[in-house]
């Protein structure tokens, strides 16, 4: 271990980053994972730090209890050191070299996902620092692969994926699951509402909240808190996305009204713990990306800004989702004459 505070931006390293992949692209793989009736399995890299080979000149003093000669003398380090800065830079560039010189192709847009085809299969790699999913057709494939890796890494083989990121995985003959069960469990116990009554909706219909409530304000660390660990939740939770994106928007002052949603999205949290995402199985499926969005034209009673939700499938899975507040651009209609029109026209195609 190493004490990267000491150390300066510039003097012995440029760049600070880890590979990790966004949960998005986690989804993408487990639904193309689970229309194909694919296994997806899960390796972890022990130490994966200490893998990282520095390019920059970096010394250490001594710890104590391995000191060589007196103890006024430093080491060089070959390899990165935990608490190093560069540190994920190096195991990152150590991992894609490896993965490069095993045959795979990195994605030009996801670069914590990589690609190895072959005439009769492919194989899929993501990667999130030292974790790593594989999944592919060919089982075979993915056992040569873990053979590689063991071979280039000291591996823990966790076999099927069941857990990743806080994210209890099911695997099936009929599909995969995405659940967050426990999680939730704990958010409601950090809250004291592990035993509250259920609600059947996160919240009320047509409800408007402002940021100049006149009720008391309440502790903005403990919403703040819960609100965070809600957000982690709508991961798997697309149904909680619209009345947690609400109630983000009153962490600098929240007052008594927007903790009394807060605790109306915890009782439904209370029936729905076990609620989750789940990708069918569908071989014959073509994997067509759909999107859909909607909009409360103007609905902020402060700003008149707009809430504007989308949500995005991958064949019958869905895949990701988002909710944006903006302002809405109205456009004054202009009528063109028709020789205008013809030239519009020609201009279009």
């Amino acid at each position: 271990m190493a004490k990267g505070y000491a150390q300066q931006q510039g003097v012995d390293f440029e760049e600070v980053f880890a590979p990790v992949a966004r949960i998005e692209t986690v989804r993408v793989m487990l639904a193309l994972a689970a229309q194909g009736g694919w296994q997806v399995h899960h390796m972890d890299v022990k130490s994966a730090f200490l893998n990282g080979d520095l390019t920059e000149t970096a010394f250490v003093k001594q710890p104590l209890g391995f000191t060589i000669g007196k103890g006024d003398k430093v080491l060089k380090l070959r390899k990165a050191l935990y608490g190093l800065r560069q540190a994920p830079r190096a195991w990152n560039a150590k991992l894609d070299k490896e993965l490069m010189a095993l045959g795979f192709v990195k994605s030009k847009l996801e670069h914590t996902v990589y690609r190895r085809s072959n005439k009769r299969s492919f194989l899929l790699v993501g990667v999130y620092v030292d974790d790593v999913i594989i999944s592919g057709p060919d089982v075979s494939d993915i056992e040569q692969f873990k053979q590689e890796m063991r071979k280039k890494f000291s591996m823990s083989d966790l076999g099927l994926l069941s857990y990743y990121l806080g994210i209890e995985v099911r695997q099936g003959s009929d599909g995969i699951t995405l659940c967050q069960s426990s999680y939730a469990m704990k958010i409601l116990e950090a809250a004291g509402m592990q035993n509250c009554n259920a609600t059947a909706t996160p919240m009320e219909a047509r409800l408007k909240l402002s940021k100049k409530m006149e009720d008391e304000v309440v502790n903005p660390t403990a919403y703040r808190s819960i609100i965070g660990s809600l957000r982690y939740l709508v991961n798997t939770r697309p149904d909680l996305a619209y009345a947690v994106g609400v109630v983000s928007r009153f962490m600098e002052a929240p007052s008594k009204a927007h903790w009394g949603v807060v605790k109306h999205i915890l009782r439904y949290l209370r029936g729905t713990a076990g609620y989750g995402c789940k990708y069918e199985t569908n071989t014959e499926l073509k994997p067509i990306l759909l999107g859909y969005s909607d909009s409360d034209f103007a609905g902020d009673i402060e700003d008149r800004k707009s809430t504007t939700g989308m949500v995005y499938f991958l064949g019958n899975s869905m895949v990701t989702w988002d909710l944006k507040s903006r302002k809405l651009l109205l456009c004054r209609p202009v009528r063109l004459s028709m020789l205008q029109q013809q030239q519009h026209a020609k201009v279009c195609g």
